[in-house]
């Protein structure tokens, strides 16, 4: 075949071969099937479409990419496509009663769906919305693009940004932004989704072409020496305050979940028997799990200088969990080592305190609460192995007894 040509009989050989162009796209015409186009993009992406000449316009549609979509099957489409429009039934994508959605409109939509639905984990879909804010919704020439005709290439750029700061967290946006669009997709006949989403017509999801990255367990399973942890501490000296405070009452804490801290009040702080009340909201339970710690006379300190509003950790300033873990990670960055986040320092209390019975320690992070004999774990039982636990590792911090 001679690729210069625009109209051809369409084979899955000629169409397998057909250039990518160095700009822009060039659709490609079915003389078999009239009607029936493949538009090729830069990128790649070979999109089959229907457009018939009618009523003196163009009537499109975006049907489904080549070769997901079998050249039998689009030629099966492109006939339905074509009795639409000559019955008077066809919906154009340009025609604005029936406007398509843009990608931020259909990962929005996702996230209200799920957070409205009562049987969705609320704290999993804040922890989305929270990633989708920090990677997504802040590009908003991206979020303003056509749902229906985005192609991978305007992805490529979001789920890199997440996967610099780490494969874990690139390859839970690609998940979770996978998951919205094959929502998006299936959205017109999901009976418990809104009758306003009935109109959409996305057929391709972008982020199911593009591949979850090898996450390493070495990684994962990284800890902070006691040398490393003493040099992180001293560096909180370097941040502005209230955040200062606040870190040195999370490193203090031995890593005890954001989430948790960030909720902490004053009302939970019991100053005469120097305990704090903590919720733990980590998992699908349907209430927060709420249990006590003991207070170390500097973590009273630092929490007294943190903010005296009624959450010392979070009333009146940016405590989202991301703003915490930027912090954390410029920590680590100055250091020039391996980067580490909040659950890396939580690994660490838990590989460097082994003066302390495993059970103490698993009430200490609330880790692992889950099995019959952890059910049973009551404060009393703990309170002296959690606060010797908890001054030896404010020791360790401090660099004292390196």
């Amino acid at each position: 075949m001679n690729r210069t040509k625009r109209k051809f009989k369409f084979t899955r050989d000629a169409l397998d071969v057909l250039p990518i162009p160095d700009e822009g796209r060039v659709d490609y015409s079915d003389t078999h099937a009239v009607g029936l186009q493949l538009r090729v993009s830069k990128s790649g992406r070979k999109m089959f479409r229907v457009n018939v000449f009618k009523d003196g316009k163009n009537n499109y549609r975006n049907i489904g990419p080549y070769p997901e979509l079998s050249l039998t099957a689009a030629r099966s489409k492109r006939r339905e496509v074509v009795a639409e429009i000559h019955l008077g039934t066809f919906v154009s994508n340009t025609n604005k009663s029936a406007k398509q959605p843009t990608v931020g409109e259909v990962l929005q939509a996702y996230m209200d769906f799920h957070q409205n639905n009562p049987e969705a984990p609320k704290a999993d879909a804040a922890k989305v919305q929270r990633q989708f804010d920090r990677f997504i919704f802040n590009r908003k020439g991206f979020c303003r693009l056509d749902a229906t005709q985005i192609e991978v290439v305007d992805c490529v750029p979001v789920i890199r940004e997440a996967m610099e700061r780490g494969n874990t967290s690139g390859n839970n946006l690609l998940r979770n932004a996978k998951a919205a669009f094959n929502w998006g997709m299936k959205a017109p006949t999901n009976p418990k989704a809104p009758k306003e989403f009935s109109h959409w017509k996305l057929r391709f999801n972008p982020f199911a072409q593009m591949q979850l990255q090898p996450q390493s367990k070495e990684q994962d399973e990284r800890y902070l020496s006691p040398e490393e942890l003493a040099v992180a501490y001293s560096l909180l000296e370097e941040e502005p305050q209230p955040y200062q405070e606040m870190l040195r009452f999370l490193f203090l804490s031995g890593g005890i979940r954001l989430r948790q801290l960030t909720r902490l009040s004053w009302d939970d702080i019991d100053k005469k028997t120097m305990t704090m009340r903590l919720r733990d909201i980590k998992g699908r339970r349907a209430q927060a799990r709420v249990y006590s710690l003991p207070l170390t006379p500097l973590m009273l300190e630092t929490l007294l200088r943190a903010h005296p509003g009624d959450k010392p950790l979070s009333n009146g300033l940016k405590t989202k969990d991301e703003d915490w873990l930027r912090r954390i990670g410029g920590i680590a960055k100055k250091m020039n080592g391996p980067h580490f986040t909040a659950k890396h320092l939580r690994k660490t209390g838990w590989s460097l305190i082994r003066d302390i019975p495993d059970d103490a320690k698993r009430y200490w992070l609330s880790d692992d609460m889950s099995t019959v004999a952890q059910k049973h774990y009551d404060f009393f039982d703990h309170r002296d192995h959690v606060l010797r636990g908890m001054l030896r590792w404010q020791e360790m911090c401090e660099g004292i007894g390196l």
